[in-house]
């Protein structure tokens, strides 16, 4: 069984330039459609992050790959190496399609 968490995560936008790594700019942020589910989005990748020790898309040799595959909606690899089950499913959630994501409160 799951304990719920408050969890807080900030999208900085500075002068309508992105501000921060391309691994966690969710796809919605090339269109400036931002909202609380973008939030989720970069949970899902500090998740995968925490449960690898690898940095998301670390195969990538250049900002460019990322925001192609992101754009593409291709997960990072990494993902494929957490090994257990729900925290897997949970990070896969939350790098969904931006209407099927998980909500916040």
């Amino acid at each position: 069984m799951m304990q719920s968490a408050t969890v807080r995560i900030l999208t900085l936008v500075l002068h309508e330039e992105n501000v921060g790594c391309p691994e966690w700019i969710p796809p919605e942020m090339m269109s400036w459609n931002i909202g609380g589910h973008t939030d989720v989005y970069c949970f899902g990748m500090v998740m995968i992050e925490m449960l690898t020790k690898r940095r998301p898309y670390s195969g990538c040799s250049n900002p460019a790959e990322v925001y192609r595959l992101v754009g593409e909606g291709i997960l990072p690899e990494e993902i494929e190496e957490i090994t257990d089950a729900e925290l897997k499913g949970i990070a896969t959630q939350c790098l969904g399609p931006y209407s099927q994501r998980p909500t916040v409160k």
